[in-house]
Formats: C-alpha cells, sequence, structure tokens
C-alpha cells in the first residue's frame, strides 16, 4: 500500500524533527513489512470514543514508532507486537554472528570437530570418511580418514591422548552437531570420565559449528586441487586430504593471525617450509644397502603421496608394485607426475649379442670388405681406360711395397689367435725387406 499524507503526517508527529532525514529509508521498511495499516485511515485518537477504541490506536502507534526506531538502528525502543499471517507466511531463520564473542583463551579449551562423508569412492583401503578436530585457540587441525562413523569416539580418544602430551593442557570442551557419532554411549562416557564437556549445535543449523564445516571445505577443495593437478583419481583423495591437512597447518590464517600459522601456536615454534614437495610428483627413492644386491638398482620409481604421520620422512607409492614406502632419502622431479598414463616399462632394450651372432657379423663384415676391395680394383681399371687396361697379375711397384691398411688388417685378424697374429706380421717384414 501507498503512503498517505495522513500517514507521513502521523508519523511525522510521532519522530519529530528527524524523520525527514531516515523518510526514505523508513517507507522502505514500511512497505517491505506491508504494515501501513497501523497508520491508514483518518483515524485520529480523538475520534475514538470507546476505551478499547483509543488502546486500539495507540497500539498502532506504537507499531509505527517501533517501525521507525528500527529504520534508526535504535534497538533500545520495543518491537511491535507479531503478527500471526506475517509470522506464517514471512519466517525466516535468525541471523548468525559472523564470529563468536566467546573465543577460547588458551590451546584445547574448546576443540571443534565434525565429520565429512561419505565419499562415493573409497580410498585404497576402504575409508570413506574422515573426522576433523580443530583446536579452537590455534586453529591447528588433526584428521583421521575412518571406515565408519561409529570409529569418531576411538579416535576422539587417541586425538585427546596425542594433543595432552603435545601441548601439556587438557581438553576441556567439545563441539559438535547432534549427529550419532557424538552421542553414542562410548564417546558420552570417555567425555564424561575426562571431565570433558560436550556442545552440541541444534538440529539443523551446521552455521554453529562453522568452524569445522569450514575447515571441511578448505581441506575438500585443497585435496580436490591437487588430484587434478597431479592428474591422479579420486581413489587417492584419503593422501591429498592428509596433504592438505599438513598445508594447512603450515599456513598463516586470519582466524588467528596475518603471520602466524596454526603449527606455531600450537607448538610454539616456526614450521620448517624447505621439505615441501609438489604433491603426486615422480620420485625416485633410494634402496638400502641391505636390500639390495651387488648390481640392483639404487633406488625405485615412486610417486609422492605426502608426509608420514608418525616419522620424520615421506610417504612414496611405488610404480611397479604399488607398495607405500616411507623414507627421507629421495630425489624429486616436481614438474613431473606419473599419474598412469606414462608406461615406464616401455623403455628401450639393448641386447647383448652371443658368440655365435657375433661370428656371424663378422664373417659378414669380411664379405662387405671383399666387395669393397672388388669395386675399388674396378674403378681402377676404368681409370687407365679401355685400351690401358692392366692384366690382372700386373703390380705397380707402389702397390708392391704398399703397407696393409688398418681397417684391413684388423678385418683379417678378427678371429685370429694372438700366434698367428704374430706370424702375420714377421712375413710382412720379410716381405718388405
Amino acid at each position: 500500500m501507498d503512503a498517505t499524507p495522513t500517514a507521513t503526517a502521523r508519523i511525522n508527529k510521532f519522530n519529530g524533527t528527524n524523520f525527514h532525514t531516515w523518510k526514505f529509508k523508513m517507507q522502505m521498511v514500511l512497505e517491505e513489512r506491508e504494515l501501513w495499516e497501523v497508520t491508514s485511515g483518518e483515524v485520529k485518537l480523538e475520534h475514538c470514543t470507546t476505551t478499547a477504541d483509543q488502546a486500539t490506536f495507540k497500539r498502532k502507534s506504537r507499531k509505527a514508532l517501533a517501525i521507525i526506531c528500527l529504520a534508526m538502528e535504535d534497538s533500545q525502543l520495543p518491537l511491535w507486537e507479531l503478527c500471526d499471517g506475517c509470522a506464517l507466511g514471512k519466517q525466516t531463520r535468525v541471523s548468525y554472528m559472523k564470529s563468536s564473542p566467546n573465543r577460547a583463551k588458551q590451546v584445547l579449551e574448546v576443540v571443534h570437530s565434525d565429520v565429512c562423508g561419505p565419499m562415493q569412492t573409497p580410498t585404497f583401503g576402504g575409508k570413506r570418511y574422515f573426522v576433523t578436530f580443530i583446536d579452537d585457540k590455534s586453529h591447528f587441525c588433526v584428521v583421521y580418514l575412518l571406515r565408519n562413523k561409529s570409529e569418531v569416539a576411538a579416535k576422539f580418544a587417541e586425538f585427546v591422548a596425542f594433543a595432552e602430551t603435545q601441548t601439556g593442557k587438557r581438553v576441556k570442551t567439545l563441539r559438535s552437531d547432534n549427529g550419532g557419532e557424538y552421542t553414542s554411549g562410548a564417546m558420552a562416557k570417555f567425555c564424561a570420565d575426562r571431565d570433558i564437556v560436550q556442545k552440541f549445535t541444534p538440529p539443523y543449523t551446521p552455521q554453529l559449528n562453522g568452524v569445522a564445516e569450514r575447515m571441511n571445505r578448505t581441506l575438500v577443495e585443497c585435496a580436490r586441487c591437487m588430484l587434478e593437478h597431479a592428474g591422479l583419481p579420486k581413489t587417492y583423495w584419503g593422501e591429498a586430504v592428509m596433504t592438505a591437512t599438513f598445508l594447512r597447518n603450515r599456513c598463516p590464517t586470519r582466524a588467528i593471525s596475518h603471520d602466524k600459522s596454526p603449527h606455531q601456536v600450537w607448538t610454539g615454534k616456526k614450521p620448517l617450509l624447505a621439505n615441501l614437495k609438489v604433491f603426486g610428483c615422480h620420485a625416485y627413492v633410494h634402496v638400502p644397502k641391505a636390500k639390495r644386491t651387488k648390481f640392483d638398482a639404487r633406488s625405485v620409481r615412486c610417486r609422492f603421496l605426502g608426509y608420514s604421520e608418525h616419522e620424520k620422512a615421506y610417504r612414496f607409492e611405488e610404480l611397479e608394485s604399488s607398495r607405500v614406502l616411507v623414507s627421507r632419502d629421495a630425489q624429486f622431479m616436481e614438474d613431473i607426475f606419473d599419474s598412469g598414463r606414462r608406461d615406464y616399462h616401455q623403455r628401450e632394450v639393448v641386447v647383448i649379442q652371443d658368440e655365435e651372432t657375433t661370428d656371424q657379423d663378422s664373417s659378414q663384415s669380411d664379405e662387405d670388405d671383399n666387395e669393397e676391395e672388388e669395386e675399388e680394383e674396378a674403378a681402377r681399371d676404368e681409370d687407365f681406360g679401355p685400351g690401358n687396361k692392366r692384366h690382372p697379375r700386373t703390380q705397380s711397384l707402389e702397390e708392391v711395397t704398399e703397407v696393409p691398411s688398418a681397417k684391413r688388417y684388423a678385418s683379417q685378424s678378427r678371429h685370429q689367435t694372438l700366434d698367428e697374429m704374430s706370424a702375420a706380421a714377421q712375413e710382412s717384414q720379410d716381405f718388405e725387406a
């Protein structure tokens, strides 16, 4: 309904001189909520004869004043009464705060958790889920791969033991959704024994568990990008998620500081970034001396899968056997990715010839040399001309005194013994003398 002069005058009367400043904003609010009926018509207070009419007029006037106060962002004044029709037809969800004012003051004071899955493609180990545990103070994240959601309680106990040992603090609060994996008897008993307070979000309100939900999105996006970049199938999503978690803990985040990483807040030490490698790249992993013979290859071709959780080393997949290797002795080729499109078995083969093959090749070489000699002799005969053709037995002085060439000598002596070669050399010297 459009605004009327009478309604505008009434609102002006309630709000005074500030009305002209907020006129446009107030009209937009009133039109959006369709509540012009509270001041519509020509009814005035002096026209209300009964006590009920006067009360109704005052109530509607208070509604108009409340709308004006909302437009002026004055939350101290009372709101209008709820309209049943508007509540049924226009009810929306209550807005959420961008950040919680009650942030944790120390590490492990509050831990956020959520389960992501199931994934359509399982890992090589049959895992379809992963669960995250995020510290509210440092935003340090720990991820575990799961086959079923029922493993969450056991993984949380493992996380508590790890976190309390690393930091020297105690886990005080676990914040999660109302999923059965968090409300199970095993989880409740463990938290009760360790004096850990469980806080659940209401149903269908993942926004109240935003830290864990946002972490899931960050890890999945990072893992998806790494798989696409390396050209690997989806079965490697578990390795990609674990690597994404390792990298995420060592990158600065605005949630805590612009120049500090979760790893630094969690441990008090700056992370070492010199050992970071490109996920899925080709690598050569050294084979220990105890596991190879004298002439075995000293390395194997592998694919880089990430960083070991319990050792100060890398994780690799051997290309030929698909075994997972943990080693620190490796050379990386970070611009080459072995995604299964390249077959390393199709390489050039060098065949070592046996003795029979060598003898056949030698005799063939002798025949080729004889043919070359005959062609050279025929060419010399042609140079003399038809009338000057030499007698086959006639030789010039130069030809008689010529020493056999090294090539011819080598071809003749290829299969001779050492004594035969010495005798042939002696005969040549006697002939020259």
